[in-house]
């Protein structure tokens, strides 16, 4: 995944589910916690998209980051979008 700009002039971005990243220990590790940021749960509940601020991008990402079977997904199951950026596609 590509880490976010610092440039928070775009009022929303998106973080979306992975469309090519499986069914992995992260999403049930995820799926058992009770903290859950909202961004993350209306993920897990099947939206594939959810519109959240900078700041709430980046700190539904460091909490994914910190759960099981992050940091073994490939890809990762979750990615920011930046509206306008070429920064932000997935990685394959």
């Amino acid at each position: 995944m590509v880490a976010p700009s610092t440039d928070t002039s775009t009022s929303h971005w998106v973080l979306r589910v992975h469309p090519e990243a499986p069914q992995s220990d992260w999403w049930h590790s995820a799926r058992r916690r009770r903290d859950v940021p909202a961004p993350i749960s209306a993920l897990i509940r099947g939206r594939a998209r959810v519109e959240v601020t900078p700041d709430e991008a980046r700190a539904a990402i460091e909490w994914a980051a910190r759960l099981e079977g992050w940091s073994t997904a490939a890809p990762k199951p979750l990615f920011i979008h930046q509206p306008h950026s070429t920064d932000s596609e997935p990685d394959h």
